[in-house]
């Protein structure tokens, strides 16, 4: 048998941690990949859907076209919906964004509070 000493202990822990890392990322930008595959699909099937209706010869209505777009763009937003964890992109919190609307908020709120004194009424009529 052979004795593993502290330096190969180290070494393949360092391996196992730079795999994990690395199947994540992977796992990431796969997710990220399909999300915007399916994105990208939900945009154009309905133009290709026109092109091709066009192509046969039949008149394809505008309104078929919009119901068209709005059903594609939703199967493929519940086709993504599980990626969405894994996903960088789906990943927005808009921590930075609620920020500065707090921060606009504070100061409006302060200067309508400075504008709602009571107004001085003039009693004297001239």
């Amino acid at each position: 048998m052979f004795a593993i000493n502290g330096t190969e202990m180290l070494i393949t822990v360092c391996i196992s941690i730079l795999s994990i890392l690395l199947s994540i990322f992977l796992i990431r930008m796969v997710a990220n990949l399909l999300i915007l595959v399916a994105f990208a699909i939900a945009i154009v099937a309905p133009i290709i859907w026109y092109i091709n209706e066009a192509n046969n010869g039949t008149q394809m209505p505008i309104f078929g076209l919009y119901v068209g777009s709005i059903i594609s763009a939703f199967i493929m937003t519940l086709l993504t919906v599980p990626l969405w964890p894994v996903s960088s992109l789906m990943q927005w919190t808009g921590k930075k964004e609620r920020k500065r609307l707090s921060k606009i908020e504070e100061t409006s709120d302060q200067t309508n509070s400075a504008e709602k004194k009571d107004p001085i009424v003039n009693t004297h009529q001239e």
